[in-house]
């Protein structure tokens, strides 16, 4: 490495709930996502990228699909938009492929040393007949391709 790159320290943990409904036949997680910069330097442009398996399990909340930003977005008094959105509009696709949601912010964001930032209110629905093993989530963040996992990956175990 040479003295020009700067070493990156990120915390992330999921916050989350877990609902179990036997009517519809289906587990689903709520969460939050939660990191904050531990460097002494601002963090350009972190993203996100949460692995989620079995590969059928569906991902929604407030992330938004590339094409929807500037229909849906959120947007700040000052009139920039805020928030997230998946990195390419194959984001569908690609999940279903791998099981990874690739995520990236809306706007610009600079993370502030002790900072904490998050990905908010989303949630990951599975049915039950679906599940061959746990329902797994797990999550990272991003920042100058440097990767720092989540530190409580999500597994739900569920008996038939």
């Amino acid at each position: 490495m040479s003295t020009n790159e700067t070493n990156y320290y990120v915390e992330a943990l999921f916050q989350q709930s877990i609902d179990v409904d036997m009517d519809l036949n289906r587990i689903t997680v709520y969460a939050n996502l939660l990191f904050r910069n531990l460097s002494r330097e601002s963090l350009p442009s972190p993203s996100i990228t949460l692995q989620v398996t079995p590969t059928s399990a569906l991902i929604s909340g407030k992330i938004l699909s590339p094409e929807l930003v500037q229909a849906v977005g959120v947007y700040t008094r000052n009139g920039k938009q805020t928030g997230w959105k998946f990195t390419t509009s194959d984001w569908f696709k690609e999940a279903r492929a791998d099981g990874k949601y690739h995520i990236e912010p809306i706007e610009d964001l600079t993370l502030h040393p002790g900072v904490w930032g998050e990905l908010k209110e989303w949630q990951v629905e599975v049915d039950i007949d679906a599940l061959q093993g746990p329902l797994s989530i797990q999550g990272s963040v991003e920042v100058a391709e440097q990767s720092f996992p989540v530190m409580n990956p999500i597994q739900v175990h569920f008996n038939k």
